[in-house]
């Protein structure tokens, strides 16, 4: 289920992120050890994170992803392993959350960026996937909440 799309200002984000370049197909084996990563890092050193991680990607192939899996922080963390420090800079944004698994994303993404044309509003290529609720939260994937997002040229 997709909620009806609104526009919204991201604003600026400080993130600890790991830089994923991998094959369309690779890329269920690749989210839970970064993710891990990152958070083995923060706790190092002593970092609690300051919300639900997210995925912003750079662009997308028909066989690759280009991806930043990130953790929102409130301190700068220092560089570990792939762990780097970053700033996810404020910018306006057209939203929706899917409500359900993972599998049926395509679907809710579709409607967003049939939203996004039909209100004659030009989107940048890159765009975020927020996983406010997931497989951590419930085991039932129609409780999870992902917050697609796609910024806006100005």
């Amino acid at each position: 289920m997709t909620d009806q799309p609104w526009l919204e200002v991201m604003p600026e984000q400080a993130v600890a992120f790991v830089p994923i370049i991998v094959a369309r197909n690779q890329i269920q084996t690749m989210m839970m050890p970064g993710l891990r990563e990152i958070r083995s890092a923060l706790k190092e050193q002593d970092i609690l994170p300051a919300g639900p991680w997210l995925t912003h990607h750079h662009y997308l192939k028909p066989d690759e992803f280009n991806f930043d899996i990130c953790v929102p922080v409130t301190k700068t963390v220092s560089p570990q392993g792939r762990v780097r420090a970053g700033i996810l800079g404020a910018r306006k944004v057209a939203r929706t959350i899917h409500r359900g698994g993972f599998e049926e994303l395509g679907q809710s993404w579709s409607a967003l960026m049939a939203w996004v044309s039909a209100e004659r509003l030009a989107a940048c290529i890159d765009f975020f996937e927020c996983y406010a609720k997931g497989p951590e939260t419930s085991p039932e994937p129609a409780q999870w909440e992902t917050v697609l997002s796609v910024p806006l040229m100005d």
